[in-house]
């Protein structure tokens, strides 16, 4: 019941004080003699125990503009910054993408390199077993990595 009292007295404070075009209040609560709490805009009679119970400060209608037009500034200013980390985190999505097709780019231009050296060159076959490519494995494989090259790189060597 006090609850319910106390929220009525501040909706009322609150509801009245929209009226004006400026205003500050406070919310007083205090204890009477008999032990009965009151809310009140004004403060305590001086024989009551009594505390500021809230500050509220109204707004006149050119306050409520700046309000909306510093609100309103605050949502642009969010809204570009969203977008610049948008923006930064693709770019870095960009960089990160162009360093591993140049990194797949230097392997492939390596593994060609080693086909085109004319050295004799070894492999592992299936059982884990060293073997020397002949002429034509080198050559097949030379031709898939120069395709490989094409692709990986832009260009073929």
């Amino acid at each position: 019941m006090k609850a319910k009292m106390a929220m009525a007295m501040a909706a009322a404070l609150i509801a009245g004080g929209f009226g004006s075009g400026h205003a500050e209040a406070g919310l007083y609560k205090w204890v009477d003699k008999s032990g009965r709490v009151h809310y009140s805009d004004k403060p305590a009679p001086p024989d009551a125990k009594s505390e500021k119970a809230m500050e509220v400060k109204f707004a006149g209608k050119e306050d409520l503009g700046a309000s909306r037009a510093a609100l309103e500034k605050r949502e642009e200013n969010a809204k570009a910054a969203e977008e610049q980390k948008k923006a930064q985190s693709k770019a870095a999505e960009d960089q990160k993408a162009a360093e591993m097709k140049a990194q797949e780019c230097a392997s492939v231009k390596e593994v060609l390199n080693q086909l085109v050296s004319g050295r004799r060159l070894k492999v592992m076959d299936e059982k884990g077993n060293p073997k020397v490519l002949n002429e034509e494995e080198i050559a097949s494989r030379r031709a898939r990595a120069e395709a490989e090259a094409a692709r990986a790189c832009g260009t073929a060597k």
